[in-house]
Protein backbone atom coordinates (compact mmCIF):
# COMPACT_ATOMS: atom_id res chain seq x y z
CA UNK A 1 0.00 0.00 0.00
CA UNK A 2 1.43 3.40 -0.58
CA UNK A 3 1.81 5.50 2.12
CA UNK A 4 -1.31 7.66 3.17
CA UNK A 5 -1.35 11.10 5.05
CA UNK A 6 -3.19 11.53 8.63
CA UNK A 7 -4.74 14.39 10.33
CA UNK A 8 -5.62 13.18 13.26
CA UNK A 9 -8.26 14.93 15.47
CA UNK A 10 -8.89 13.15 19.06
CA UNK A 11 -9.61 14.54 22.26
CA UNK A 12 -7.73 11.71 24.26
CA UNK A 13 -3.92 11.93 24.77
CA UNK A 14 -3.25 8.46 25.04
CA UNK A 15 -5.55 6.75 22.58
CA UNK A 16 -4.30 9.89 20.21
CA UNK A 17 -0.87 9.08 20.55
CA UNK A 18 -1.52 5.23 20.57
CA UNK A 19 -2.96 5.62 17.34
CA UNK A 20 -0.26 7.57 16.03
CA UNK A 21 1.90 4.79 17.00
CA UNK A 22 -0.14 2.67 15.06
CA UNK A 23 -0.33 4.25 12.00
CA UNK A 24 3.06 5.52 11.47
CA UNK A 25 4.55 1.62 11.89
CA UNK A 26 2.26 0.68 8.91
CA UNK A 27 3.05 2.79 6.63
CA UNK A 28 0.95 6.16 6.95
CA UNK A 29 2.25 9.48 7.07
CA UNK A 30 1.31 11.32 10.21
CA UNK A 31 0.90 15.07 9.41
CA UNK A 32 -1.00 16.62 12.28
CA UNK A 33 -1.98 15.29 15.94
CA UNK A 34 -3.78 17.72 17.53
CA UNK A 35 -6.70 17.18 20.82
CA UNK A 36 -8.77 19.94 19.04
CA UNK A 37 -10.80 20.79 15.64
CA UNK A 38 -9.93 24.61 16.09
CA UNK A 39 -6.10 23.49 15.09
CA UNK A 40 -6.80 21.51 11.98
CA UNK A 41 -4.91 22.05 8.67
CA UNK A 42 -7.01 22.41 5.91
CA UNK A 43 -4.51 23.10 3.55
CA UNK A 44 -3.59 19.49 3.75
CA UNK A 45 -6.58 18.51 2.01
CA UNK A 46 -5.94 15.97 -0.88
CA UNK A 47 -7.22 12.92 -2.69
CA UNK A 48 -4.52 11.04 -0.92
CA UNK A 49 -5.25 12.34 2.42
CA UNK A 50 -6.96 10.85 5.42
CA UNK A 51 -8.77 12.98 8.58
CA UNK A 52 -9.35 10.64 11.51
CA UNK A 53 -12.00 13.16 13.85
CA UNK A 54 -12.95 12.05 17.02
CA UNK A 55 -16.70 12.63 17.42
CA UNK A 56 -16.07 13.53 21.27
CA UNK A 57 -14.79 16.74 20.24
CA UNK A 58 -17.22 18.15 18.27
CA UNK A 59 -20.52 19.17 18.95
CA UNK A 60 -23.54 16.06 20.03
CA UNK A 61 -26.15 15.33 19.11
CA UNK A 62 -26.33 17.47 15.78
CA UNK A 63 -23.21 16.92 13.92
CA UNK A 64 -23.28 19.81 12.76
CA UNK A 65 -19.51 21.28 13.29
CA UNK A 66 -18.81 17.86 12.47
CA UNK A 67 -20.54 18.02 9.11
CA UNK A 68 -18.91 21.50 8.49
CA UNK A 69 -15.42 19.66 8.69
CA UNK A 70 -16.09 16.83 6.62
CA UNK A 71 -17.79 19.04 4.04
CA UNK A 72 -14.09 21.39 3.84
CA UNK A 73 -11.90 18.36 3.20
CA UNK A 74 -13.65 17.96 0.14
CA UNK A 75 -10.53 15.94 -1.49
CA UNK A 76 -9.84 13.92 1.61
CA UNK A 77 -11.16 11.36 2.87
CA UNK A 78 -13.36 11.57 6.64
CA UNK A 79 -12.72 9.18 9.29
CA UNK A 80 -15.49 9.30 12.52
CA UNK A 81 -13.84 7.91 15.20
CA UNK A 82 -16.50 6.92 18.09
CA UNK A 83 -17.44 5.51 21.39
CA UNK A 84 -20.71 4.42 20.39
CA UNK A 85 -22.75 3.27 17.85
CA UNK A 86 -25.54 5.64 16.95
CA UNK A 87 -27.90 4.78 13.59
CA UNK A 88 -29.31 7.86 13.16
CA UNK A 89 -25.19 9.41 13.01
CA UNK A 90 -24.22 7.28 10.95
CA UNK A 91 -26.68 7.61 8.29
CA UNK A 92 -26.15 11.36 8.63
CA UNK A 93 -22.54 11.59 8.51
CA UNK A 94 -22.17 9.35 5.38
CA UNK A 95 -24.88 11.66 3.69
CA UNK A 96 -22.39 14.36 4.61
CA UNK A 97 -19.46 12.57 3.11
CA UNK A 98 -17.66 10.84 5.42
CA UNK A 99 -15.96 7.39 4.51
CA UNK A 100 -15.58 5.64 7.75
CA UNK A 101 -17.39 5.57 11.02
CA UNK A 102 -15.35 3.40 13.44
CA UNK A 103 -16.07 2.48 17.17
CA UNK A 104 -12.38 3.70 19.12
CA UNK A 105 -13.01 -0.15 21.01
CA UNK A 106 -12.34 -2.29 17.95
CA UNK A 107 -9.09 -4.30 17.86
CA UNK A 108 -5.80 -3.20 16.81
CA UNK A 109 -5.62 -5.20 13.59
CA UNK A 110 -9.36 -4.35 12.75
CA UNK A 111 -8.67 -1.15 13.23
CA UNK A 112 -5.43 -1.29 10.62
CA UNK A 113 -7.30 -3.17 8.21
CA UNK A 114 -10.38 -0.39 8.20
CA UNK A 115 -7.94 2.34 7.43
CA UNK A 116 -6.21 0.39 4.73
CA UNK A 117 -9.72 -0.10 3.07
CA UNK A 118 -10.16 3.31 3.61
CA UNK A 119 -7.00 4.16 2.14
CA UNK A 120 -8.18 2.70 -0.82
CA UNK A 121 -10.82 4.10 -1.58
CA UNK A 122 -13.83 2.26 0.09
CA UNK A 123 -16.33 2.84 2.73
CA UNK A 124 -16.64 1.21 6.28
CA UNK A 125 -18.97 0.75 8.49
CA UNK A 126 -19.13 -0.95 11.98
CA UNK A 127 -20.95 -4.59 11.93
CA UNK A 128 -23.55 -2.46 13.86
CA UNK A 129 -24.56 -0.93 11.28
CA UNK A 130 -25.46 -3.88 9.16
CA UNK A 131 -27.33 -5.83 12.11
CA UNK A 132 -29.34 -2.46 12.48
CA UNK A 133 -30.37 -2.28 9.21
CA UNK A 134 -31.44 -6.17 8.40
CA UNK A 135 -35.36 -5.87 7.93
CA UNK A 136 -35.45 -2.47 7.41
CA UNK A 137 -38.61 -2.00 4.67
CA UNK A 138 -36.97 1.11 3.11
CA UNK A 139 -39.99 2.24 0.97
CA UNK A 140 -41.45 3.11 4.43
CA UNK A 141 -39.01 4.17 6.19
CA UNK A 142 -39.54 8.57 7.21
CA UNK A 143 -36.44 10.73 6.67
CA UNK A 144 -36.33 13.56 9.50
CA UNK A 145 -34.46 16.12 8.11
CA UNK A 146 -37.74 18.06 6.94
CA UNK A 147 -39.78 18.47 3.49
CA UNK A 148 -36.39 18.31 1.59
CA UNK A 149 -34.58 15.50 2.69
CA UNK A 150 -32.50 15.27 -0.21
CA UNK A 151 -30.79 18.24 1.00
CA UNK A 152 -29.07 16.16 4.08
CA UNK A 153 -27.28 14.41 1.01
CA UNK A 154 -26.27 17.44 -0.53
CA UNK A 155 -27.88 16.82 -3.90
CA UNK A 156 -28.64 19.40 -6.44
CA UNK A 157 -31.98 19.71 -8.60
CA UNK A 158 -30.80 18.35 -11.62
CA UNK A 159 -28.90 15.07 -9.25
CA UNK A 160 -32.62 14.87 -8.01
CA UNK A 161 -33.92 14.76 -11.78
CA UNK A 162 -31.65 12.11 -12.36
CA UNK A 163 -31.87 10.34 -9.15
CA UNK A 164 -35.39 10.15 -9.94
CA UNK A 165 -35.10 8.16 -13.18
CA UNK A 166 -32.23 6.18 -12.03
CA UNK A 167 -34.71 4.57 -9.56
CA UNK A 168 -37.50 3.95 -11.99
CA UNK A 169 -34.48 1.49 -14.16
CA UNK A 170 -34.00 4.46 -17.04
CA UNK A 171 -30.22 3.77 -18.40
CA UNK A 172 -28.12 6.67 -18.74
CA UNK A 173 -28.96 7.53 -22.42
CA UNK A 174 -33.03 7.73 -21.98
CA UNK A 175 -32.06 9.95 -18.71
CA UNK A 176 -30.46 12.42 -20.96
CA UNK A 177 -32.92 11.77 -23.60
CA UNK A 178 -35.61 12.80 -21.17
CA UNK A 179 -33.58 16.06 -19.83
CA UNK A 180 -32.23 17.66 -22.88
CA UNK A 181 -28.61 16.40 -21.62
CA UNK A 182 -25.79 14.94 -22.74
CA UNK A 183 -25.29 11.19 -22.07
CA UNK A 184 -21.74 12.11 -20.89
CA UNK A 185 -23.31 14.80 -18.76
CA UNK A 186 -25.76 12.16 -17.38
CA UNK A 187 -22.85 9.49 -16.60
CA UNK A 188 -20.48 12.13 -14.68
CA UNK A 189 -23.47 12.62 -12.78
CA UNK A 190 -24.81 9.18 -11.59
CA UNK A 191 -20.83 8.87 -10.42
CA UNK A 192 -21.00 12.11 -8.44
CA UNK A 193 -24.48 10.83 -7.11
CA UNK A 194 -22.97 7.66 -5.35
CA UNK A 195 -20.60 9.23 -3.91
CA UNK A 196 -22.89 11.56 -1.97
CA UNK A 197 -25.03 8.57 -1.13
CA UNK A 198 -21.68 6.89 -0.48
CA UNK A 199 -23.18 3.46 -2.70
CA UNK A 200 -21.59 1.68 -6.05
CA UNK A 201 -24.43 0.58 -7.68
CA UNK A 202 -27.67 1.83 -9.08
CA UNK A 203 -29.65 -0.49 -7.06
CA UNK A 204 -28.52 0.80 -4.18
CA UNK A 205 -29.07 4.42 -5.02
CA UNK A 206 -32.70 3.71 -6.20
CA UNK A 207 -33.37 2.08 -1.98
CA UNK A 208 -31.92 5.17 -0.97
CA UNK A 209 -34.17 7.53 -3.01
CA UNK A 210 -37.10 5.58 -1.59
CA UNK A 211 -35.64 6.16 2.35
CA UNK A 212 -35.64 9.35 1.66
CA UNK A 213 -39.33 9.54 0.13
CA UNK A 214 -38.01 10.79 -2.92
CA UNK A 215 -40.96 9.81 -5.29
CA UNK A 216 -40.02 8.79 -8.80
CA UNK A 217 -43.33 10.83 -10.27
CA UNK A 218 -42.08 13.45 -7.85
CA UNK A 219 -42.17 15.55 -10.99
CA UNK A 220 -38.99 17.32 -12.72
Amino acid sequence: MSSCSISLVVKNALLREGLCRILSENDFDIQQSIEDVAGINFETDDEDHVVILDHSVSDRPNAKETISIINRFRKSKSVILADKFELDLVIKLFGAGACAYILNNVPYKTFLTMMQLVAMGESVVPSEFVSSINGWDFRDRAWEEGSKPHRSYNLTERDVKILRRLSLGLSNKMISRELGVSEATVKVSVKNIFRKLSVSNRTQAAIIAREINLSPDGGG
